[in-house]
């Protein structure tokens, strides 16, 4: 178990100010079977939380490694994270000559798998495999306005607005916010909610034709999806989006020759 002394963090992203870092505690936990096997398997877990309550997380996974001959080894794993914090940025909005730092409730869950392959051919031949699905999904909520962001209370340092202050606009997809109630909005949010979704592979060939001198051919793969759009669950979202029209393809060739005297 670990623990961490209250601080201030460094400045927000996107020029936010400077955010009181929360007192908070975390741990984490590692289980794995006997090494000496052929196959071997794995669990991670780890978590955190502020004694406030604004943050906390937690992530876990297993994985499993297999020694299938002595040249060829082949490893597996699947992470998930889960995510809360009451004080994510989101915006910085001009209101009556200043500015007015907007943040919200957010809860993010990211999905991992990763696949490694290593064949040793030959001692001068190897083939190297490695592939990464990643998904984050990002869901806000609870808008709120910085009052004092060094304050020690998460009460003081945002305050949620009131229900009849924000109203969401499905048409146009943002959040009009009416803070002195006049029936005119005196900005305008973009609605921040994510999936990201990500695909990325790497094969590679390497062949020492002489001692210190090297060529390698590589195939990178990879997949790039961004939208505002949550339909489903992460599941679908990255069965859909994982192999759209963004998919490329990257071929290189590296040679290396070692001059000797």
């Amino acid at each position: 178990m670990s623990f961490e002394a209250n601080d201030i963090s460094n400045t927000w992203l996107r020029g936010g100010p400077s955010f009181r870092k929360p007192i908070g505690f975390g741990g984490f936990f590692r289980l794995n079977s006997d090494s000496r096997r052929k196959v071997r398997f794995f669990f991670e877990a780890d978590g955190g939380r502020a004694y406030d309550g604004v943050v906390n997380g937690f992530s876990a996974g297993p994985s499993m490694e297999f020694q299938v001959t002595d040249p060829l080894n082949i490893s597996a794993g699947v992470n998930y994270y889960r995510g809360h914090r009451e004080d994510q940025y989101v915006s910085t909005e001009e209101l009556n000559g200043g500015n007015r730092y907007i943040v919200s409730d957010i809860v993010q869950k990211t999905l991992t798998a990763t696949v490694r392959m290593n064949y040793n051919i030959t001692p001068d031949l190897t083939i190297q495999y490695y592939g990464q699905p990643f998904i984050s999904r990002g869901i806000y909520s609870e808008f709120k306005y910085v009052n004092d962001p060094l304050a020690h209370k998460a009460t003081e340092r945002m305050t949620l607005f009131e229900p009849n202050k924000i109203t969401y606009s499905i048409d146009s997809d943002d959040y009009a916010i009416d803070e002195n109630l006049d029936g005119i909005s005196d900005y305008e949010i973009s609605n921040p909610n994510f999936d990201f979704v990500q695909f990325r592979s790497n094969l590679v060939a390497r062949w020492e034709y002489k001692p210190g001198s090297e060529i390698f051919l590589v195939w990178s793969q990879g997949s790039t999806a961004f939208t505002n759009e949550l339909q489903g669950n992460v599941f679908e979202s990255l069965r859909e989006n994982l192999w759209d029209d963004s998919l490329t393809n990257t071929f290189l060739l590296k040679l290396t020759y070692r001059f000797t005297n």
